[in-house]
């Protein structure tokens, strides 16, 4: 059993849909869906952690290739729309669903709930100092996910899983993983038949200091906004990564420095 648990809340709301004849209003997806789903969760602390909006980002633009769907008010008492994942691609409806959502488990969790509407980050406790993760300008909980993970460890804790289904994530735990002070990290990843139980820590202590590089190597080979090399898999590339180690200096400087690259570490990958 693990101590705490961060939930990525835009993969949640995927995963939960209102699919019950007795969710009818969005009152009843938080109580009787969202709000059980987040107390059933391992651990007496429970991060959950929603994605902000910033306009005009890099990120704004991928959502809008998505497709859209049909603007719907979210109030307490609104109507649940027929098609979730259509009501789920309008930027505007998330805007209003995320606070809800946020807000109402606050309120309402058995669970000790640490959460954030856009920039800040709201909770049911005053026992810990969230002054290291609020505010926060992250846009994705990909990464805001590590400000709550740090701030787990800093408070004490010494296991804990993260729910997701983004491999983004997963990669940004194994690089960071000897940063976090953590004993053991867990994610739960996926759904369904696919679903599995990633041991981070383990795959951290296998990798080494090549952990460090894995941000760089992930873009490189395509990530949610890089393409990836046509005909040139990651396991392709990972074995070329093995057959050339000298490279391993560079994925670090690119990962961990982007904002000062070295020429030596643009012609090793080059």
């Amino acid at each position: 059993m693990v101590e705490a648990t961060i939930l990525d809340a835009a993969a949640v709301i995927n995963i939960k849909k209102p699919d019950s004849m007795n969710v009818k209003s969005f009152q009843d997806y938080a109580e009787k869906v969202f709000i059980p789903y987040v107390d059933s969760q391992q651990g007496n602390r429970i991060d959950i952690v929603w994605d902000q909006y910033i306009p005009n980002s890099l990120k704004s633009y991928a959502r809008e290739s998505r497709g859209k769907g049909i603007r719907r008010r979210v109030t307490a008492q609104s109507k649940i729309p027929s098609d979730w994942q259509n009501f789920l691609k309008v930027e505007g409806n998330k805007k209003e669903l995320f606070p809800y959502l946020a807000e109402t488990t606050v309120r309402a969790s058995s669970k000790t709930i640490f959460t954030n509407i856009g920039n800040r980050v709201i909770t049911n406790t005053t026992d810990f100092d969230i002054s290291s993760m609020d505010p926060c300008n992250h846009e994705e909980a990909d990464t805001r996910i590590f400000t709550h993970v740090k701030h787990i460890s800093n408070s004490g804790y010494n296991s804990a899983i993260i729910r997701t289904v983004d491999r983004d994530i997963v990669v940004l735990a194994v690089s960071l993983f000897d940063d976090l002070g953590l004993e053991t990290l867990w994610i739960a990843f996926n759904t369904g038949l696919h679903f599995s139980y990633i041991p981070v820590h383990e795959i951290a202590a296998c990798l080494g200091i090549k952990c460090k590089g894995l941000p760089f190597f992930h873009a490189l080979t395509g990530c949610n906004t890089t393409s990836a090399v046509q005909f040139k898999g990651k396991c392709t590339a990972w074995d070329t990564w093995k057959t050339f180690p000298k490279v391993t200096s560079a994925f670090i400087d690119l990962s961990c420095n982007p904002d000062s690259i070295s020429a030596e570490s643009m012609q090793s990958v080059e």
